[in-house]
């Protein structure tokens, strides 16, 4: 019997880092409380969402995944992704921006979606301008898109078309967007 006892031990961690793994992976601590992270998409009128999604109803799949935001847990990004798309579709782009800006504004957005987002720097010359050579030092060997604020909140500050293109990824930057 005692020679069975490591492998005993053995057994039980594995069963329990397996708990442990699948309990990690559907529910997360959030404000001192446990939450479902299935629970969303669960509900009937994300399914509804989608279904008017795939039919081309876009007024009524905005509509459904509006009240499935609602109905607990915003924090769902796919759904409010898939909602500032949709707004965008219909016309409605101050709407769709109102929503993505406040995607953006998530403190805990990196964490989630494993981003690494850094700030860059503006400066004012008479109008803000983006110091460009402060974002291209932040692009390393594992950046794959750069996101560029424009207009810049609170500042209003626009991109000119030329700041972009000195931005945007080199030759020697493959697979960089």
């Amino acid at each position: 019997m005692r020679e069975y006892l490591p492998l005993l031990a053995v057994l039980f961690a594995l069963l329990l880092g397996l708990i442990v793994g699948k309990g990690w992976e559907r529910y997360k601590l959030r404000d001192g409380r446990w939450i479902d992270r299935r629970r969303l998409r669960e509900t009937p009128h994300y399914m509804l969402g989608l279904n008017f999604l795939v039919d081309n109803q876009v007024d009524q799949a905005i509509e459904e995944l509006t009240q499935a935001t609602s109905i607990g847990n915003t924090d769902a990004l796919e759904i409010q992704m898939i909602l500032g798309n949709l707004y965008r579709q219909k016309g409605q782009v101050a709407r769709a921006i109102t929503v993505h800006q406040s995607l953006l504004q998530r403190t805990n957005l990196t964490r989630l979606e494993h981003v690494h987002a850094l700030p860059y720097e503006t400066h004012y010359h008479g109008t803000w301008t983006i110091d460009i050579d402060d974002v291209r030092r932040g692009i390393g060997e594992r950046t794959r898109a750069i996101l560029v604020v424009s207009p810049n909140n609170p500042t209003g500050a626009v991109a000119s078309r030329a700041q972009l293109a000195r931005i945007g990824p080199s030759e020697d930057e493959e697979g960089l967007a």
